[in-house]
């Protein structure tokens, strides 16, 4: 017994001693991991820097750096093979691949190029989501997020996409061999031989300058007011630039209308974002109790209904498909049997606008595009996602911006980022039932503000009727408001913006003869850079090409 307990103890002891060993291996080749990593997500982050100084500002770049294209590299062998998502890829492969993506970045260059899209102060942001690494391959998936302006607007401009870049290890280095952002330019075009960049930018072209927009439901010529509620577009776009993401962080609870329920993460919070901008846009007050009440202007008569839910509200959502889902928000317009477009009872009437490929819009003025909705290419296909129209200068592609949730973007203009197929529907009227009454109370509501501002703030009466109007604001922060009455038909204040954050607008009226009241609650956004002065002049040509970005440690990449 006693010799078997010296054996047993003699073992442990080496057991032990190899769990040290072992423990400080695995501490090296954590230590040794880190700098791969880190070469790996600058490899990345310089390939996509340098894709988009091309693609975004149309520089002269040498995207072949950090890529198995990289001239230090060319001389390794074209027959090399690697495993990556269980297909064997030879190295001549993954130069094609990279070829590609050259020639999209000109392509896309010359796209925006032809709808005279130019942007400045451009700022990259780059967030890695996940690193899979072995001996040899990685592969990294990378959210990118542009700030910047375009040369002819005064608001800042976000954009986010999502990259899922692999890379391959040649010659003791980590290069790119290929990246995808998912779009339909891919599918179309990746795989299938060289891309004949100036063909595709002929057709383009083309396509820019035709007609190919087909308009139903137009506006009535002498729409009868009586018993309706008019848009007001511009009311919907303030809406949207104050709940859109004004810059890169994430942070959805900094931007997000806190008082409706959110579906980011379940589902897209597109639908609902707009449905919440068109319902400002008919003059909707953001109170949780007129939420929760499915208040005028929200439409809840009739065979079909639109209205949504605070975030603790009573309603299921399957109840408000037509208010959170596209396909739904559709029928509930144009159903053959029930939709609101075809009816004369309660409900919302809108013009419809089916446009083709890179075609401009026609039938209707930039004017009636500022706060429409449209359904453009999504994750779930054609029309599958939705975006809001908040500012026009014309008819064409590249002069008409929109907004949008998840992804959460402001200021984008569609040329940029959606050139295929669309809908926009251009609201007009809602029809009220013959007990309800359309409100005389319909403040203008103010997109967001510069810090240090001074604006007029105030509401005028539709009806004669005598009554009290006061207006109060509140600023963030606070709990006392400034607040005027007045028993004319308007009330107004000068008011000077002097925190950032979100400003209460409560306008209220109380008719003398009837003691009836209406009341309507709207918000402000104030912010250090919610706009700039426009440059006098356009964008400068530059006459030498500039050198390539360099690596940043801004980027919060990691």
């Amino acid at each position: 017994m006693r010799d078997f307990k010296c054996r047993r103890t003699a073992g442990m002891v080496l057991i032990c001693f190899a769990a040290v060993l072992a423990l400080l291996s695995a501490g090296r080749t954590a230590l040794a991991a880190e700098p791969e990593e880190e070469e790996v997500k600058a490899a990345v982050e310089t390939f996509l820097r340098n894709y988009e100084a091309k693609a975004m500002l149309d520089q002269s770049v040498d995207m072949t750096l950090s890529t198995v294209l990289d001239p230090a590299l060319i001389w390794e062998p074209a027959g090399q093979a690697f495993e990556i998502s269980a297909k064997t890829v030879t190295l001549e492969e993954l130069r094609e691949n990279i070829s590609y993506l050259i020639q999209k970045a000109a392509y896309y260059a010359g796209m925006r190029r032809i709808q005279n899209i130019y942007r400045e102060e451009l700022r990259l942001t780059y967030t890695c989501q996940s690193l899979r690494m072995n001996e040899e391959t990685a592969r990294a998936s990378v959210t990118e997020t542009a700030e910047f302006y375009y040369t002819d607007s005064a608001r800042p401009s976000v954009f986010e996409m999502s990259w899922r870049v692999d890379l391959v290890k040649l010659a003791g280095r980590w290069v790119v061999a290929d990246a995808s952002d998912g779009s339909g330019f891919d599918s179309a075009y990746k795989g299938k031989g060289p891309l004949d960049v100036p063909a595709l930018l002929t057709a383009f072209g083309a396509g820019v300058q035709e007609e190919n927009c087909v308009v139903s439901y137009p506006m009535p010529e002498e729409a009868d007011p009586a018993g309706k509620i008019f848009y007001r577009g511009t009311d919907a776009a303030a809406y949207a630039y104050t709940y859109a993401r004004p810059d890169a962080d994430p942070d959805r609870t900094r931007f997000y209308n806190s008082q409706f329920k959110a579906y980011a993460g379940n589902g897209g919070d597109c639908m609902n974002f707009t449905s919440q901008c068109l319902w400002a846009g008919f003059g909707g007050s953001q109170t949780l109790e007129a939420i929760d009440g499915r208040l005028l202007p929200m439409d809840t008569e009739g065979p079909s209904t639109w209205y949504g839910r605070t975030a603790g509200g009573e309603v299921k959502d399957a109840e408000i498909l037509s208010w959170i889902s596209c396909s739904s928000f559709r029928d509930y317009l144009m159903n053959e049997e029930s939709g609101s477009n075809l009816s004369d009872s309660p409900g919302l009437f809108a013009t419809v606008l089916d446009l083709g490929e890179n075609c401009p819009v026609s039938g209707v003025t930039a004017e009636e595009l500022v706060g429409a909705a449209a359904h453009v290419s999504g994750s779930g296909g054609a029309y599958s996602h939705a975006v809001v129209l908040t500012a026009a200068t014309g008819l064409t592609r590249g002069e008409i911006w929109f907004c949008s949730h998840t992804a959460d973007i402001s200021n984008i203009k569609l040329g940029d980022y959606y050139t295929g197929p669309l809908k926009i529907y251009i609201p007009r009227y809602l029809r009220l039932s013959g007990d309800q009454t359309a409100g005389t109370l319909r403040p203008e509501r103010t997109a967001p503000v510069n810090l240090g501002a001074v604006k007029t703030i105030g509401f005028e009466m539709e009806s004669n009727s005598p009554r009290r109007l006061t207006l109060s604001i509140t600023a963030p922060g606070e709990t006392e408001p400034q607040w005027v009455s007045t028993d004319g038909s308007a009330c107004s204040t000068e008011l000077e913006f002097v925190k950032e954050g979100l400003y209460q607008v409560d306008c209220k009226a109380e008719f003398l003869e009837t003691g009836r009241t209406e009341s309507v609650t709207y918000y402000i956004r104030c912010r250090a850079n919610a706009e700039r002065a426009l440059p006098e002049s356009g964008p400068e040509l530059e006459e030498e090409a500039p050198e390539p970005p360099r690596i940043t440690r801004e980027s919060i990449f990691g």
